[in-house]
């Protein structure tokens, strides 16, 4: 089982590295992104349940239901939608 901090350690060497190589590659991404504002419709999200492992969290407004801690990815997603669907509207 990995030491928690030598995890911490390992993971944030590795964003280092991506922070550093993706621009390279023409991708830019936001380090931050929001847990607690719902990536479908921006209203504040609430936590429902709460074990050990895992935060889970749930809109009131739309019902967009996840882990707290994968709400960053969902927000991440959502922005290298419309990345890719400006640049395939700008080649037609």
């Amino acid at each position: 089982m990995a030491d928690g901090p030598s995890l911490q350690r390992t993971l944030l060497s590795f964003r280092k590295y991506l922070e550093n190589i993706l621009p390279w590659y023409g991708i830019y991404w936001e380090v931050r992104r929001y847990s607690t504002i719902c990536p479908v419709c921006g209203h504040g999200l609430r936590l429902v349940s709460r074990t050990r492992h895992t935060r889970t969290v749930e809109c009131p407004k739309c019902g967009f239901k996840a882990g707290r801690d994968l709400v960053p990815l969902y927000w991440e997603l959502k922005r290298l939608h419309s990345d890719l669907k400006d640049k395939t509207s700008s080649h037609l």
